[in-house]
């Protein structure tokens, strides 16, 4: 008995959907692991370096993870080329600000699997 077309895209949808989340939550948790490093060293420094330290910790950090590490780890995971996910989270926050930040990328995914679902039958 063949399934039908719809549940097979929603499984496809859910699944994607699922790897997406998954992955945001491994990012998160990696960035609470790193700025949880740096708080455990600046008592051991002086008062007006720590607030130096924590602004340029945080700039850094905040590059790093929405630039090139959350691309790249979505990327892997969902098996979009990762230039795809930047171009498209740029997109989205030049046209539509943050709101267009957070649902480029999902957006992508799902548009992604609508079109291989549509080619494969």
């Amino acid at each position: 008995m063949k399934n039908n077309p719809k549940q097979d895209l929603s499984e496809k949808l859910k699944i994607v959907l699922s790897v997406y989340f998954k992955t945001q939550f491994l990012l998160i948790l990696i960035v609470f692991l790193i700025v949880w490093g740096i708080m455990l060293i600046i008592p051991n420094i002086h008062p007006v370096y720590e607030i130096l330290i924590i602004i340029f910790s945080y700039l850094v950090l905040s590059q790093l993870m929405d630039l090139f590490i959350a691309p790249y780890f979505l990327g892997k995971t969902t098996k979009v080329n990762p230039f795809l996910l930047f171009f498209a989270f740029l997109i989205g926050i030049t046209f539509f600000g943050i709101v267009g930040a957070i649902l480029a990328v999902p957006a992508v995914l799902i548009l992604k699997t609508i079109w291989e679902h549509k080619r494969g039958n």
